[in-house]
C-alpha cells in the first residue's frame, strides 16, 4: 500500500487506498466501517483524473461491479453498508500506463450517507401486491424481487417499471393502468383488489387508501420531497435520462466493458506466462548482470587480442630482423668463400716460393760446396777465382735481392691474411 486517504461521514469511516499486490491489476480499493446501528445508503462519485477515461477503468466481478456506475467525466459507487458491517469497493487500472497515485487516492468529490426513508422508499416500503392486470391474488415475495429487478434494470438503463417511469420525467397524473405486458402498479396489502380493467384510470383520493406510488406522485407533484430524497429517487429509479439515450449509453458501457475485460483477460493470461512485472524486472536484472560478466569477459579477451597483436606485430618485425641478418650471414658467407678461395691462392703462392727458396738454397749450397772444393793453386786460380767470384757474387746478389723482395711480400700478405682470419 503506497498512498491511502481516510475521511469519516455520518458514523461511516472511509479509508481509500491504491493496491498493487493483492489483485491481478494495479486498483484503487474503498474500505467503508460503520458504527451505526443502521444500514446507511453510502455513495461517493469523484471526477476521473486528467490521462484517464473510461476505457481505462474495470471492476472486480467479486467486489460489487453492479454497484458502480462511469461515465466519461465520473464514477461513482452506491452500496449499503449494513449496522457495524464493513464493505468494500474496488475498480482496477490498466497496468500499460503510468498513474498519478496521490491523486488517484485524492478525496473524492462527494461522500455521502444517507439513512434510508421507508416513507420515501415504495421498494422498500414493506408488503406489495398487483393491482389492476393480475388475478387478484396476492403475492408478497413475487412482489419484493419483481422491486429489485425492476429498480436494478431501470438503474442500467433496461426494462420495467423504474425505467417506464424514467421515460415520461414527472407524469401529470398517477397512473394505475396495466395489462399483462406493462410493470402493474403496486398498492398496500390492505387494499383490496378493485379488478379494473386496462383502459381505466382511477383517481386517487389521499384519504382513501391510496398507493404509496400514487402519493409519492402526489408528493412530488406539489413540491413536497426534499431535494436529498429527490436525488436518491433518481439513483434508484436510474435518473430522468431518456430512455434511448440510456439504452444508447448502456450499449456502450458494455462494450466498453467487453473490451476491457478481454484486455484483462490478455492481462491475465500475459501474467500467467511472463510472471509479474517484478518478476519480469528480477528476470532482466538477471539477464543484464550475466550480460555484464559476458561484456566484462569479452572486454578481457579483447584486450587480450589486443596485446597478441602488439605480439605479433613484434614477431613480425623480429623476422623481419632475422631475414635481414640472414641476408648478412649469407653474403658473410660468400666472403668467407671468397676468402677461403683466396687462401687456398696464396697457399699455393706460398709453396711455390718455398720450393724457389729451396732451389736457391741448392744452388748456394752448390757454390758453396764448389767454392769450398777449389783448392787450387791459388795463382792459377787467382784470376779464374776472381773472375767467377765477381760472377759469381753479382748473379747471387741480384737473385737474393729478388728473393728477399719476394720473400717480403709473402709475409705481409701472410700478415694481411692473418688479420682478415682474426677479424
Amino acid at each position: 500500500m503506497s498512498s491511502e486517504l481516510r475521511a469519516r461521514r455520518d458514523g461511516v469511516q472511509l479509508e481509500k487506498y491504491y493496491e498493487d499486490d493483492e489483485f491481478p491489476l494495479p486498483s484503487i480499493v474503498y474500505e467503508f466501517e460503520s458504527d451505526r446501528s443502521t444500514a446507511v445508503e453510502v455513495r461517493v462519485a469523484e471526477v476521473l483524473p486528467e490521462g484517464i477515461g473510461p476505457e481505462d477503468i474495470g471492476f472486480h466481478t467479486d467486489l460489487g461491479r453492479d454497484n458502480w456506475s462511469l461515465t466519461a467525466e465520473e464514477l461513482a459507487w452506491t452500496g449499503t453498508v449494513e449496522p457495524a458491517g464493513c464493505e468494500r469497493a474496488v475498480f482496477a487500472l490498466r497496468p500499460d500506463q503510468k498513474y498519478d497515485i496521490e491523486r488517484l487516492v485524492d478525496e473524492p468529490d462527494a461522500f455521502d450517507v444517507q439513512v434510508p426513508d421507508p416513507a420515501s422508499l415504495p421498494a422498500r416500503a414493506g408488503t406489495f401486491t398487483r393491482s389492476a392486470g393480475s388475478d387478484g391474488e396476492d403475492d408478497p415475495a413475487d412482489d419484493e424481487d419483481t422491486t429489485d429487478v425492476d429498480r436494478e434494470v431501470a438503474r442500467w438503463g433496461g426494462d420495467g417499471a423504474a425505467a417506464a417511469a424514467a421515460d415520461d420525467d414527472l407524469p401529470d397524473e398517477p397512473a394505475t393502468e396495466g395489462t399483462a405486458d406493462e410493470p402493474a402498479t403496486r398498492r398496500t396489502a390492505d387494499e383490496p383488489a378493485t379488478g379494473e380493467t386496462a383502459d381505466d384510470e382511477t383517481s386517487i383520493d389521499p384519504t382513501d387508501g391510496e398507493s404509496l406510488a400514487d402519493r409519492l406522485v402526489a408528493e412530488l407533484r406539489v413540491g413536497n420531497v426534499s431535494t436529498e430524497n429527490r436525488r436518491y429517487l433518481q439513483r434508484e429509479l436510474g435518473g430522468v435520462q431518456p430512455r434511448g439515450s440510456v439504452d444508447a449509453r448502456l450499449q456502450q458501457l458494455q462494450a466498453k466493458l467487453s473490451d476491457f475485460e478481454a484486455y484483462a483477460d490478455a492481462v491475465e493470461e500475459f501474467l500467467d506466462e511472463g510472471g509479474t512485472a517484478e518478476q519480469l524486472t528480477e528476470t532482466v536484472e538477471t539477464r543484464l548482470d550475466a550480460f555484464e560478466d559476458d561484456l566484462r569477459t569479452l572486454e578481457s579477451t579483447v584486450a587480450e587480442l589486443a596485446e597478441l597483436q602488439g605480439d605479433v606485430a613484434d614477431l613480425d618485425e623480429l623476422t623481419s630482423t632475422v631475414a635481414d641478418h640472414e641476408s648478412e650471414l649469407e653474403s658473410l658467407d660468400e666472403d668467407l668463400s671468397s676468402l677461403d678461395e683466396d687462401m687456398s691462392s696464396l697457399e699455393k703462392d706460398l709453396s711455390s716460393v718455398q720450393e724457389g727458396l729451396e732451389t736457391v738454397r741448392e744452388e748456394v749450397d752448390a757454390v758453396s760446396a764448389e767454392l769450398s772444393g777449389v783448392t787450387g793453386t791459388v795463382e792459377e786460380l787467382g784470376a779464374e777465382l776472381s773472375r767467377l767470384d765477381e760472377e759469381a757474387t753479382d748473379g747471387v746478389e741480384d737473385r737474393l735481392a729478388e728473393i728477399e723482395a719476394e720473400l717480403e711480400d709473402v709475409c705481409e700478405f701472410a700478415d694481411t691474411l692473418q688479420e682478415a682470419l682474426q677479424n
